[in-house]
């Protein structure tokens, strides 16, 4: 996971907190979730800058779930937005 290394680049994630706190338990990895405030300062290791876009049900790891494509396709918005207006500077997707 990108939070558990040094990269020169402040990452933002945006996704379900508690669902990237859950996969990152399971994978026994440490992982604190802190919401974006726009700041652009480094973070502890095991730390993950995310904008909160809540699931409205829990995740099924390798299972689509069509209650969440609201959710996705936020997420695809908000990301796009904040590439267009200069607040990121790349956009990159996990499997959809």
């Amino acid at each position: 996971m990108a939070a558990q290394g040094d990269l020169p680049a402040a990452l933002v994630v945006i996704a379900d907190h508690d669902m990237l706190e859950a996969r990152a338990h399971r994978l026994g990895l440490a992982l604190t979730c802190v919401t974006d405030d726009g700041e652009s300062g480094p973070l502890p290791r095991s730390h993950l800058r995310v904008l909160p876009v809540p699931l409205p049900t829990a995740a099924i790891p390798g299972k689509a779930q069509a209650a969440h494509a609201h959710a996705l396709l936020t997420t695809l918005r908000l990301a796009t937005e904040g590439c267009l207006r200069g607040a990121f500077d790349a956009l990159v997707t996990g499997p959809i």
